[in-house]
């Protein structure tokens, strides 16, 4: 980004400063071992950061295993101190059934609703 405009004390300045972050990253090289790290390694990994496209995580059969047994002994803590539902207790009442003939009195008028319904539906086409 040179331009036309600026100055030489400008562009002492600028060198000053690049030969500084020169100096300091390899200071932080020593500091860190001696390794290639380097000041624009997090710009090259943020784009993959920036857009969220990461590759699918995948877990082991084992590790999903190990999960399931650990979700199934929590609930099993969790409902050990809970009394039966209502549903599944026997609450000494009879179950209801409905007779042969009532279902069919019940069938029978539903055939009778639907049978006008589409009478109405085609007459007002």
């Amino acid at each position: 980004m040179i331009t036309n405009d600026i100055s030489v004390e400008q562009l002492r300045r600028a060198l000053q400063i690049r030969e500084q972050i020169e100096a300091l990253q390899q200071e932080l090289n020593t500091v860190m071992g001696g390794g290639s790290f380097s000041v624009s390694a997090p710009a090259e990994i943020a784009p993959v950061f920036l857009h969220g496209k990461r590759g699918r995580r995948t877990m082991s059969p084992t590790a999903r295993a190990a999960i399931s047994r650990a979700q199934k002994a929590r609930w099993a803590l969790y409902r050990k101190d809970k009394p039966e539902a209502a549903d599944n207790a026997d609450t000494g009442k009879p179950k209801r059934k409905m007779s042969a003939a009532g279902r069919a009195a019940i069938s029978a008028a539903l055939k009778a609703r639907w049978a006008a319904a589409k009478a109405s539906n085609r007459n007002a086409l």
